[in-house]
């Protein structure tokens, strides 16, 4: 382990012991809102998200991206895009130079955060855990951040196939507390 890693791994630590949220299992119907992290090759596969996730009966859906390979826009195009994170706007420790841009999507307190960092990129996990979302909800192969999900979907296929595994998550949470029952 690098000295990168363990610092990184000592700032979620000290997160997660920081948050205070409350924590609700819903069913899906008596969610409102969802973040989604996720990291992405290009802006066409965070576009593709956005549309994949814009079919939820939600009221408000967010993706929040961080675009690996992509080279980052000129600067006003990317200000207009608060969604998408470049690694040009992360210091050497992988935190954003201006957190500020990620206040939004850490102090909302959204129904439900889907993890789809399969890439186990250090600046979602962190708005991961810093989030103030209801039910946190990720899959079983990302070991490192077992610990912070609420809810573990068990799945060997979710980097593979993530759209089976976010079917998975809407499956399960349409049928919670269904009449009553859990």
């Amino acid at each position: 382990m690098g000295v990168k890693t363990y610092l990184q791994k000592r700032i979620l630590n000290k997160e997660a012991q920081r948050n205070k949220r409350e924590k609700q299992m819903k069913n899906l119907l008596d969610m409102r809102s969802l973040l989604v992290v996720c990291s992405v090759a290009s802006l066409k596969e965070w576009e593709k998200w956005k549309i994949v996730f814009s079919n939820a009966t939600l009221k408000e859906v967010e993706v929040l991206a961080f675009v690996n390979t992509e080279k980052m826009p000129l600067e006003k195009d990317a200000a207009m895009e608060p969604n998408v994170i470049y690694p040009k706007q992360l210091n050497w420790l992988g935190r954003m130079k201006n957190e500020d841009t990620l206040r939004t999507f850490v102090d909302k307190k959204y129904d439900l955060l889907i993890d789809l960092n399969f890439d186990d990129r250090f600046i979602l996990n962190w708005v991961f855990i810093k989030s103030q979302a209801g039910l946190k909800v990720g899959s079983n192969h990302r070991k490192t951040m077992l610990e912070h999900f609420d809810l573990i979907i068990k799945t060997e296929s979710a980097k593979d196939k993530p759209k089976l595994y976010i079917d998975q998550v809407f499956y399960f949470l349409q049928n919670i507390n269904k009449n009553g029952d859990s």
